[in-house]
């Protein structure tokens, strides 16, 4: 009796089966039906549309220099922009880390020493909380890009004479009548250990 060999199929598992062909085979597969639904705005995009975004935000990250392997982290609130940061890591090969949005300005300090990621990306709306986050952080993403209309936050720089960083555009739908997937989410209610 010969034994099973299981080598083909765990070479081809643990390389082409990701969550991003499924999603990747979705783009194609499901083409025209809605991939997302935003219930806070009625805003929707098919899995072509997403595919499209998806991929616009993966090359403005490796334009911005996030290198395969780097580390992203995002402070994002439930929508839109959290699906498609997701995937764009993936898809660019960086190391999506996403954190909650509800913690504490010393907390999400810890979390930029520890995982010195290449780049940060917020909701304005937390705009207070990152700004007090990176003023006690050691280290600085070399990216740090805001998500919403809300200000973004005076980023710690090397020297007297440099310029915060730019605010990133999220991309927008093609379609129109779409909210533009930068419009900022209701502020979630305050946490009493942010004030500490």
């Amino acid at each position: 009796m010969t034994g099973y060999d299981p080598t083909a199929y765990r070479e081809y598992f643990e390389r082409e089966f990701t969550y991003l062909a499924g999603f990747r085979r979705n783009t194609h597969r499901y083409a025209r039906r809605t991939a997302l639904h935003d219930p806070a705005t009625g805003a929707s995009v098919t899995y072509a549309e997403l595919g499209a975004l998806v991929d616009r935000l993966a090359t403005g990250l490796a334009d911005a220099g996030v290198q395969p392997g780097d580390t992203v982290v995002y402070q994002l609130f439930n929508g839109p922009e959290f699906a498609q940061l997701y995937l764009a890591t993936q898809a660019c090969g960086a190391v999506g880390s996403p954190v909650n949005f509800r913690l504490a300005a010393g907390e999400t300090a810890f979390v930029l020493d520890e995982g010195r990621p290449a780049a940060f990306v917020y909701d304005t709306a937390l705009t207070d909380q990152v700004t007090a986050a990176l003023e006690r952080s050691e280290h600085r993403p070399a990216l740090i890009a805001a998500v919403g209309d809300g200000g973004r936050c005076p980023a710690r720089c090397p020297s007297p004479t440099c310029t915060p960083p730019p605010r990133v555009r999220w991309p927008a739908p093609s379609r129109p009548g779409r909210r533009p997937p930068g419009c900022t989410p209701p502020a979630p209610p305050a946490c009493p250990r942010a004030s500490r």
